[in-house]
């Protein structure tokens, strides 16, 4: 009992951490463009005017520039809120969290290629503003057969910073007949540098669906616009009660994100060792 009660005070300590955050939530998601020259500055803001030979550009903190075109080596559309902190862009993988879906859709035309502990990729296409597509395969060095899987995701509702998806996560052994998975729903309120997710999944297989659901609790908080802690974690409710608990830090760069996390199994009278978790994802497309 007492290392389930640490668990319920971890969650609500890190909950009450999310409403000491800035205001950035309040704002509206904005576009911008971010230019890079060729001697590495980057700058952030919106284009004023644009000729054949310059660009007339003014940052987010109000800062008017003339770059010459010729001077500019890339240039690509961000997404943020702008905070009491300057610009908070987006978190590109604010659609799951270390391994679980959050409600929230993927941008329509986003794809992106993602890594779970070297051994499982995954590939995943936004088909519009509410369908995920996605699947992988095992990358067991030298397995007779991989595991396949495929993880749809419609999102049914997505405005005011709240969002409710279902999905399903089903696969099976390449060389095997017959397979399983778990077929969920998850809700997301708050933005996307400051939320809590909550679903309940069902597991499934040899034409038996499980009546008792795995319960789903999620946290995160964005700390700038490279650094997002997250929390996720799981209620399975078998012979005993199991908490899996996660907690670790999302890197956030231009197309990669990287997440580095520490698992742990909570059981009515122990607490199992802190176990790595590592996954990279790139994104592409819009």
């Amino acid at each position: 009992m007492r290392s389930k009660a640490s668990f319920v005070t971890f969650l609500v300590l890190f909950t009450f951490g999310l409403g000491s955050t800035d205001n950035s939530h309040a704002q509206e998601i904005q576009e911008f463009i971010e230019i890079t020259l060729t001697d590495g500055s980057t700058f952030v803001g919106t284009i004023l005017s644009e000729s054949e030979t310059e660009i007339s550009f003014r940052t987010t903190l109000g800062l008017e520039f003339t770059f010459l075109v010729a001077d500019v080596r890339s240039r690509r559309t961000i997404r943020g809120r702008i905070s009491q902190k300057g610009l908070m862009k987006l978190d590109p993988t604010s659609s799951r969290l270390f391994f679980a879906a959050t409600g929230r859709p993927l941008k329509k035309g986003g794809i992106y290629l993602a890594n779970y502990e070297i051994v499982f990729g995954l590939i995943a296409y936004g088909v519009s503003e509410n369908v995920i597509v996605s699947g992988g395969t095992s990358l067991f060095p030298g397995a007779a057969s991989q595991l396949i899987y495929i993880a749809p995701k419609l999102t049914l509702y997505n405005k005011n910073d709240r969002s409710f998806a279902v999905g399903v996560l089903a696969g099976r052994i390449a060389s095997e007949n017959g397979g399983g998975g778990i077929v969920y729903g998850v809700s997301t309120i708050g933005p996307s540098n400051r939320a809590v997710s909550v679903g309940a999944g069902f597991l499934f297989g040899g034409g038996d669906v499980n009546s008792t659901p795995i319960i789903l609790v999620g946290l995160e908080r964005q700390l700038s616009s490279k650094l997002k802690v997250i929390s996720e974690n799981y209620l399975f409710f078998f012979d005993e009660t199991l908490i899996l608990v996660s907690a670790g830090l999302r890197f956030i760069g231009g197309k990669l994100t990287t997440d580095l996390a520490f698992v742990s199994i909570i059981t009515s009278d122990v607490i199992a060792p802190w176990l790595p978790w590592g996954s990279f994802t790139y994104h592409f497309g819009k």
